[in-house]
């Protein structure tokens, strides 16, 4: 899996509707995810015109030896035609509810509304990534499983404190629990400088 963040940042940043794409720093955070768990279902909601899409059909592609399944969902029809026209992939439709068919290894959630059945179907140790902040669905997220089962989540930024991406892991390991400790306490001690300034955290850059 060769890919590079800010090439594909790069590539879909010249295209019409990039105005929402996934920011270099997400694209960068979902391959170290992609690499680090090897996920073998992944279910992306609200895919745009394909940014992230793009990374998760290239990690399928390259992985070895079974192939992953991919299932993208986007509404927008002329989303869905500039990701089919660019990936050869073209998104499912939100009313045909695509998440019900297999358990869940990694959701990324892109866009898209707040809906708890997306988060019905995940697996044991299964990822949720949210591009940006996404408040209303990992609010959806929270509220559909907490007191059900055990996750814990951090929020990774980047050094200018705009917006970054979330991850939710489920049933984690007492490793993952006190790592993801040390990430929330890292992220809160790096926005201290920029609230002492009056800077806003986690919104997107405007160029």
């Amino acid at each position: 899996m060769g890919l590079i963040a800010a090439e594909v940042h790069r590539q879909f940043a010249a295209l019409p509707g990039s105005d929402r794409i996934a920011s270099e720093f997400a694209i960068a955070g979902l391959i170290r995810w992609l690499r680090l768990r090897l996920p073998g279902t992944i279910l992306e909601v609200g895919s745009g015109i394909g940014t992230l899409t793009s990374v998760l059909t290239e990690y399928a592609s390259s992985h070895v030896p079974h192939e992953p399944l991919v299932v993208a969902v986007e509404e927008d029809e002329w989303c869905r035609i500039q990701t089919l026209e660019r990936i050869g992939v073209l998104p499912w439709k939100d009313a045909e509810k695509p998440w019900l068919i297999v358990p869940w290894a990694l959701v990324v959630i892109d866009g898209g509304i707040a809906r708890d059945d997306y988060y019905a179907n995940l697996c044991h140790r299964a990822i949720v990534f949210f591009e940006g902040n996404r408040r209303e669905q990992r609010a959806t997220l929270e509220e559909m499983w907490r007191g059900g089962r055990s996750f814990c989540k951090a929020n990774w930024r980047p050094v200018d404190r705009t917006k970054g991406f979330w991850i939710y892991v489920f049933d984690p390991t007492v490793t993952e629990l006190l790592w993801f400790a040390a990430v929330n306490i890292r992220e809160w001690l790096h926005d201290l400088p920029a609230r002492w300034r009056g800077r806003p955290i986690g919104k997107r850059r405007h160029e």
